[in-house]
């Protein structure tokens, strides 16, 4: 809840900032807390970059500006990025952190040209974009929509993701459903190539996946969630750039001295970005690791492919806002040396299609329990956010005739055994996903997975770990 105040310090009424009293780091004159709300949850792929900003501004302030995060600050369904905009524009928020490809949907054109189909396509040319003229160029169609860009922030390029099976050619988009986070551009380009852009979450991403109804995404190579991926590296729609965002009206009003250290940690937060952040090589590798799926659809495919999106381009060219922004992108483009780096292919880790003759699965009947480090769990391969989630508590499960379920969460889903082996897979009715095969062993004190198949290092960590111990 933000509190009313008298300005005493700086002479000025900071509409939805708070005075939090004495600077602690010895200085005269109140604190300011800003609130940056964000959809991402935390340990998320922009949470390191919010995390360096809310560092990086508390140092260039002496202490005396402080930001706290709000996450998963978005609504239900597809559009959550756009209400995190609506909530910086009308002051609930004074900071977003906001998918540039969020903003025409509010009838900013000025970001439009980001998201042209197959335009920008590398790291460096990504680099060159948010760190060069152009940056404010674009920053600039936010102008007079109620807040003011104060940085592009770099994320990850973005692919087409098949779940269970790879989208590869033209005729895999044909008629399928993928899940796309709202955008009119993005959206246009994925229903140019021929499939339907919708938000499917939790049970019911899962429901459509085992429907057949569902067969992938638009996402970059850290993808952690929703059925078993592979990624075709070589098809980058477009890449994902974040824009950072201050309400106009907490911007006028703040000192002089508090707008400097904002815009500062903004830059200094993109600078640290563009050096320190995965690049799509090192995503890859990591996908492969994790046992996610990386495969190429081949020059002659994405030549295809760009010449079906061209109807989307040709539009947005022909925009007198977005075309000359497109001419300056392309123009970086031509002086960005083509990447040398070769993506190496791997195969998903999908679990065994054929674990052979069922016999009665009450050979595994019983109440288990296991916990796991966070070290050990990131030893493993797991993302930060998945640690967080598994990691000192206990996990308790029950098995009883074919049928899972759990004593921490709702998620329920059965399974068959054979006499060497076991086949697990998530009800598509409950949020949770990750089919797994395992050998199995019954022990002295509870039962062993080995060798777990999956298409996710989460659940290889989970389930092949450690022992389950039995508690009845």
């Amino acid at each position: 809840m933000r509190a009313a105040f008298a300005a005493v310090a700086f002479g000025l009424l900071l509409a939805g900032c708070t005075l939090v009293g004495t600077d602690k780091s010895g200085g005269s004159g109140p604190v300011i807390t800003l609130s940056l709300g964000t959809s991402d949850s935390r340990g998320a792929a922009q949470d390191p970059a919010i995390k360096h900003f809310v560092a990086a501004v508390a140092d260039q302030s002496d202490g005396r500006v402080r930001v706290r995060t709000s996450y998963e600050a978005g609504a239900e369904g597809g559009k959550f990025d756009q209400h995190v905009a609506r909530l910086v524009q009308d002051g609930t928020f004074d900071l977003g952190n906001v998918p540039a490809r969020s903003w025409d949907d509010l009838e900013v054109e000025g970001l439009r040209a980001l998201q042209t189909p197959f335009l920008v396509d590398s790291d460096d040319l990504v680099d060159r974009v948010v760190g060069g003229e152009l940056a404010q160029l674009l920053l600039a169609g936010l102008d007079s929509t109620g807040v003011r860009g104060l940085a592009l922030w770099p994320e990850t390029l973005r692919h087409p993701i098949g779940f269970g099976k790879p989208i590869l050619t033209p005729a895999d988009f044909q008629g399928v459903q993928l899940q796309v986070p709202y955008s009119r551009d993005v959206h246009a380009t994925i229903q140019a190539l021929g499939s339907e852009p919708v938000w499917l979450d939790g049970a019911d991403l899962n429901a459509g996946y085992a429907a057949g109804t569902l067969a992938g995404a638009e996402s970059g190579a850290d993808r952690s969630f929703g059925p078993p991926a592979i990624i075709t590296a070589d098809v980058t729609m477009y890449a994902k750039i974040d824009t950072l965002v201050v309400n106009d009206r907490a911007w006028d009003r703040l000192p002089g001295s508090a707008r400097k250290a904002l815009a500062s940690a903004a830059i200094a937060t993109r600078d640290w970005l563009v050096k320190a952040r995965p690049r799509e090589a090192q995503l890859l590798g990591t996908a492969c690791v994790e046992g996610k799926g990386v495969t190429l659809a081949g020059p002659a495919v994405v030549a295809e492919l760009e010449r079906s999106a061209e109807p989307v381009r040709a539009s947005m060219l022909a925009d007198p806002e977005v075309g000359p922004t497109i001419r300056k992108i392309e123009a970086l483009k031509a002086d960005v040396p083509t990447p040398s780096t070769t993506t190496k292919e791997c195969r998903s880790e999908a679990p065994a299609a054929d674990i052979g003759t069922p016999i009665d699965p009450a050979v595994l009947d019983g109440t288990y329990r296991t916990t796991f480090t966070e070290q050990e769990l990131r030893e493993a391969g797991m993302d930060e956010q998945s640690i967080r989630s598994n990691a000192g508590a206990p996990w308790t499960i029950t098995l009883a005739g074919g049928h899972y379920s759990a004593l921490e969460d709702d998620c329920t889903g059965t399974y068959e055994v054979s006499r060497m082996m076991v086949s697990f897979h998530f009800d598509p009715t409950v949020k949770c996903s990750g089919d797994w095969t395992a050998h199995w062993k019954l022990t002295d004190d509870g039962v062993r997975f080995q060798d777990v198949q999956s298409g996710y290092a989460a659940d290889r960590a989970i389930w092949g770990l450690h022992e389950w111990v039995r508690l009845r």
